[in-house]
């Protein structure tokens, strides 16, 4: 088995590990009435106040007349409402009722909790550890479309850890680019340490 098809092997055993750890294959979700599309639908719409359906469908790649039935089925129960779209009369746009808001936040609560108990045996290391590694997949997988302006924490002071960082990333730059050796992150570690004209010879 070639590097991808063992890559390919990895990720679809994590996929399978953690569809079955939120137990998204249940007819509903968080045991509430709803299904996790739903669910998702309905956190969407009251985390943006008004929302596209047409922008639904491109977001969730979902089959439009599916996702179209899904949304139905919310407004018929009172959960959101449908109006015509101002910016494009062919369109409608989404907004969450007060019995929608109400529900959306019960299941935000239900979904903290759930993840609240799958992480409970970590310790605040390994919780950042998991988060930072989760964020990295999702920026790789989306190709870095995901990161909003938000995300960035811009700051002038170096925290602990951060200097690590920075030479684990140029390390792996190096090795990716130039074919740079172990022993070469190793010098930029302790470059003020190490005579220049030992730096070349390490490259």
């Amino acid at each position: 088995m070639d590097g991808e098809a063992q890559d390919i092997a990895v990720i679809r055993e994590f996929d399978r590990y953690y569809t079955n750890l939120l137990g998204i294959w249940n007819k509903t979700y968080l045991s509430s009435a709803y299904s996790l599309p739903e669910i998702r639908i309905l956190y969407r719409i009251h985390e943006e106040g008004t929302c596209c359906l047409k922008d639904l469908a491109g977001d969730f790649l979902m089959d439009k007349g599916y996702l179209s039935r899904e949304v139905s089925k919310l407004e018929r129960l009172g959960l959101m409402e449908k109006t015509k779209d101002a910016r494009d009369k062919r369109s409608q746009s989404l907004s969450p009722t007060k019995v929608g808001e109400l529900e959306t936040e019960k299941l935000s609560s239900l979904s903290d909790d759930l993840i609240r108990d799958r992480i409970s045996g970590l310790s605040s290391g390994e919780r950042e550890e998991l988060a930072a590694s989760l964020t990295k997949a999702q920026v790789l997988l989306s190709g870095g479309k995901n990161v909003k302006l938000s995300d960035i924490d811009i700051r002038n002071e170096v925290h602990t850890g951060d200097l690590g960082n920075i030479v684990r990333m140029h390390g792996r730059i190096y090795g990716r680019e130039y074919g740079d050796t172990p022993a070469f992150e190793g010098t930029i570690a302790v470059l003020d340490e190490v005579p220049e004209k030992n730096y070349a010879e390490l490259r």
